[in-house]
């Protein structure tokens, strides 16, 4: 990744930041899922969103966790103190 940085654009740097971010937080939102609901909160969640939902729901959850993600590394790099 760091060698990669480099080569980058700052801002293909932070939509590359944003979407690995999108990805993960929908992957971290199925783990709470499973590990506060159950295993079947659990399959809920991917059945409707990643199988049944192929292909606008799952693009749409990805490309709103894309966009807040945006927000999130905006606000971060505002008013992180140093």
């Amino acid at each position: 990744m760091i060698r990669l940085a480099r080569h980058l654009s700052p801002q293909a740097r932070h939509r590359l930041h944003a979407l690995l971010a999108a990805c993960s937080t929908s992957m971290l939102i199925l783990f709470n899922l499973v590990f506060l609901g159950g295993i079947q909160v659990g399959k809920t969640y991917w059945n409707r969103i990643f199988l049944q939902g192929w292909p606008w729901v799952t693009l749409s959850v990805l490309g709103f966790l894309y966009c807040y993600s945006h927000v999130g590394i905006a606000w971060a790099q505002t008013y992180t103190v140093l």
